[in-house]
Formats: structure tokens, sequence, C-alpha cells
């Protein structure tokens, strides 16, 4: 999925949405008020991303690349001034606030979307990325990192530091594991079979959250003294 048919998908979500809102019923109306926010968030999103990446020709890029030139994607260009200039590869990017990049399940199109951006201010989120290989991730988050649909570590390299809670809720092995240097909230491992590989950054206190089965192992485990353990 490329940045102009993130955009696309997105405002064409919004514009099924119906204007005259007194004829909908009680349900329609309460799913109107639940998902449209969403929706307009995720544009919102969109646009600080472009805004992010402007000076690299990603608009120009993906327009040329996709022959798009929709209705809404100006809506978008009217806000975000886009500069022609040669990519830089040396400039820190940093996307401030949430990134959701929710509906992506293949690496290659989250690195196509991340782009040089170094560090995102909030969380990002990834929980239908279906598999790490490939994957380029940001380097610092200040938030968290959901990637709870992960099942394998192969190929994850994570930031070094991620400021927020890590979510790794499915997978079920730490052996090719490494985490980053500084995790500032939950660590949720709760589908690992074995504490076999885990090696947790140094001064982390947790929580660690764990099966049932692991907590009562990992307690007993001087690897894991004085981290909290759920």
């Amino acid at each position: 999925m490329s940045i102009c048919q993130l955009i696309n998908s997105t405002i064409t979500k919004i514009k099924e949405y119906p204007i005259d809102v007194n004829n909908l019923s009680p349900d329609e109306y309460q799913q109107h008020l639940e998902e449209l926010p969403k929706q307009v968030e995720k544009l919102g999103n969109i646009k600080k991303l472009l805004e992010a990446q402007k000076g690299f020709g990603v608009v120009d890029k993906y327009l040329t690349a996709n022959n798009l030139k929709p209705s809404g994607v100006e809506e978008i260009l009217d806000i975000v001034t886009v500069n022609r200039q040669e990519d830089i590869t040396d400039v820190t990017l940093i996307f401030d606030g949430d990134l959701d990049l929710s509906d992506i399940t293949e690496s290659i199109d989250a690195n196509e979307i991340l782009g040089n951006i170094q560090t995102v201010t909030g969380n990002l989120y990834l929980w239908d990325l279906e598999s790490a290989e490939g994957l380029v991730l940001p380097s610092s988050l200040g938030g968290g990192l959901d990637l709870s649909n992960l099942k394998s570590a192969k190929g994850l390299v994570l930031p070094s530091s991620v400021g927020g809670y890590l979510n790794l809720v499915s997978l079920t092995s730490a052996e090719v594991l490494v985490l980053p240097s500084n995790v500032g909230g939950s660590l949720n491992l709760r589908s690992l079979t074995s504490l076999d590989g885990l090696k947790l950054p140094s001064g982390y206190h947790g929580p660690l959250c764990l099966s049932e089965n692991l907590r009562s192992i990992a307690e007993r485990d001087p690897r894991f003294a004085g981290v909290t353990i759920r």
C-alpha cells in the first residue's frame, strides 16, 4: 500500500459517511460517531507524515508511480508544501504524534510509508504486521510500539529506544529477539512458550507480562530479579 493509496482509502471512507445524520438508525448513528473521528485522525496522521517527509519528493514519487491524481489528494496537497529537492539521507526526520499504520500487513509497505523518519514522538501502531523480514523501524519512539500480530522475531530490528510499552503479545520464542536498550513501559510477551534467549534491557524493571506458566518460572530466575512480573 503506497502513501497515495492510504490517502485515497481514508478519504473514501470519510466521504462514505452521510451528511444527513437525521436519517440514520440509532445503530448507524453510533457507528458514525465512533468511526468518523478515527478516519479523520488517520487523515491527519497522513498529512503529518507528508509534512515530515517534505523535500524528499514523496508525493510526486507516489503520484507518478501509481498514476494517481484522484479527488481528495488535492486536499492534502493544498495543505502540505512539497519542495522538489534531491533525496537527503543524512537528515533525521521526526514524526510528531502517534502514527497509525495498523492496516499494514507487509514490511515492504511499512518501509515505503515510514521512509526516512527516524523518530516518532508518540505511539507507532503496526498491529496487523505479520512478518518483520526487512522491516526498518524508526530508531527512537517517544511512545509505545504495537506489533501484537507478529509471531516471529526473525528479521526484527527494534528501535534502540521505546519510551512507552512494547507489545509483542503473539511472539512465541525469544531465541532471536533483541530488545531495545530502553523500554519505558510494559513489555508484553504473554505467548512465549519458554524464557530461553530472553534478555531484558539493562535496568528494566517492568512490568513484564508473561503467561501464567512462565510467571512462576521467571519469579525464581535471577535474570529477572527486581522486575515486576504480571
